[in-house]
């Protein structure tokens, strides 16, 4: 995943892309900082040393003159994951396996517009079911409903627990990428991080 934003104009947005298949490139955006479906266009591509940003001259990642900040991130066996999952509609909602315990999880849907959800297990609710969301895209404070967007954390990976069309839709995509407290050993065996 990588997240690009210019420093030296303001009003851009966060340019963000994710490779959610594994094979080094990702050819669709979206913006952290708004609710819109993925843009099927300004291809990126990522390596283990290199990430090429689209050619176009878009001056939200590619201006002349101008500076910006960028944030990889890649996935560590037991640390981090990153994929995408298709909405069942229904509240036994479906389960992404991370091969760890989340700490962190952020959902966007990607084919139609919806806010970047965030869970934790530290804020308002750490136990399940957890309801209390944050938004990326809006500066509200966290919604700890218990009727709109919730999730379990489980011990290797989370479920979805609403139907909600932000993270469930019957037949929606999704990207998420989670953060856990584990750590793994070299038999690959998860445990809880002290």
């Amino acid at each position: 995943m990588f997240i690009v934003k210019c420093r030296s104009n303001a009003g851009e947005y966060w340019g963000t892309w994710i490779d959610t298949d594994g094979d080094g490139t990702s050819n669709y955006r979206m913006s952290l900082n708004a609710t819109d479906a993925a843009y099927g266009s300004d291809p990126i591509s990522f390596s283990n040393s290199l990430i090429t940003l689209p050619s176009s001259a878009n001056t939200q990642w590619n201006g002349s003159g101008r500076t910006y900040v960028g944030y990889a991130f890649a996935e560590k066996q037991g640390y981090s994951k990153f994929g995408s999952y298709t909405g069942n509609g229904n509240d036994d909602g479906i389960f992404c396996f991370t091969g760890m315990k989340p700490s962190f999880v952020m959902i966007k849907r990607t084919d139609s517009s919806a806010s970047w959800l965030m869970f934790d297990n530290k804020r308002a609710n750490p136990f399940n079911e957890i309801t209390a969301d944050l938004r990326a895209d809006l500066n509200n404070a966290e919604d700890a409903s218990t009727s709109y967007n919730n999730v379990d954390f489980l011990s290797n990976g989370f479920k979805i627990r609403k139907s909600n069309a932000d993270i469930n839709a019957s037949g929606g995509s999704y990207f998420y990428m989670a953060f856990g407290q584990s750590l793994v050993g070299s038999n690959n065996i998860p445990c809880t991080a002290r």
